[in-house]
């Protein structure tokens, strides 16, 4: 299975809510995976995580993603808090995304 194909094996998994098994594919695979594509991966893992209200690995992958990509939207940067997985809000991102 190439790269690609892992993130959208992922990526399936996830569609299926096996949320646990998307992360499990990724982390087996990522010490092979270099480049964009790795942070591609991070970020499926990522997905996995939040949708399976799984903070802390969330977190650890928000961290890890926002460290090695600086440039990455603020999206990415998450406190846990008490267990609970944090976006802060900022005025500017409620007069961009026009919510309230």
């Amino acid at each position: 299975m190439t790269e690609n194909e892992l993130i959208q094996e992922s990526a399936a998994l996830r569609g299926q809510g096996k949320y646990q098994e998307a992360i499990d594919l990724i982390e087996a695979n990522l010490p092979n995976i270099e480049g964009d594509i790795r942070l591609n991966a991070q970020l499926e893992a990522f997905r996995a995580a939040v949708e399976a209200g799984n903070a802390e690995t969330a977190h650890e992958y928000a961290t890890t993603i926002a460290a090695e990509e600086s440039a990455r939207p603020s999206i990415l940067t998450v406190a846990l808090t008490n267990g609970v997985l944090m976006w802060p809000i900022r005025p500017e991102t409620v007069a961009r995304g026009g919510h309230a």
